[in-house]
């Protein structure tokens, strides 16, 4: 499986209000990434992410576009309060396996928030799923903050 690939955008909370600086981000796809160890990408950065590796890291919901914006839900932490909330990441597929980084805010789930998405994390596809069916927050007390999914390491 590949590594670790960083999100690193400023989020506001939706629980604190306050903001989470870029650089202090708590927001990663285990298996996007396609270099050796981690990588951290700012949004207009461009990356690879061989097809493989989003099977790895997350759940198809819908096809890729051959070019275009390509959705993901990921879990992200907020620094300051933290608690965990949802991210809706936007990227652009400019080829095979060319993308940009186009940048990523909180989201409430919802079927409405997830009718244009293609990618929902793998680790947390339950969670998803059931919160956007329900539209409540699920408990996500077993994927303590900071540590990486099972069999992982951080």
């Amino acid at each position: 499986m590949s590594n670790a690939l960083w999100f690193n955008v400023a989020m506001r909370c939706r629980y604190c209000g306050r903001m989470t600086e870029a650089h202090e981000s708590e927001m990663n796809s285990y298996g996007l990434s396609s270099e050796y160890g981690d990588e951290w990408r700012r949004p207009g950065d461009r990356l690879a992410i061989p097809e493989p590796n989003f099977d790895d890291a997350c759940l198809r919901v819908r096809p890729l576009p051959a070019r275009g914006l390509v959705h993901l839900i990921e879990l992200w932490t907020c620094k300051r309060c933290g608690r965990q909330d949802w991210a809706h990441i936007s990227l652009e597929r400019e080829g095979d396996e060319a993308y940009r980084f186009i940048g990523a805010e909180p989201t409430a789930l919802s079927a409405e928030a997830l009718a244009n998405v293609q990618l929902i994390s793998r680790y947390y596809a339950d969670d998803i799923l059931a919160e956007a069916e329900a539209g409540s927050m699920p408990n996500l007390e077993s994927h303590p903050q900071g540590l990486a999914p099972e069999g992982e390491s951080g």
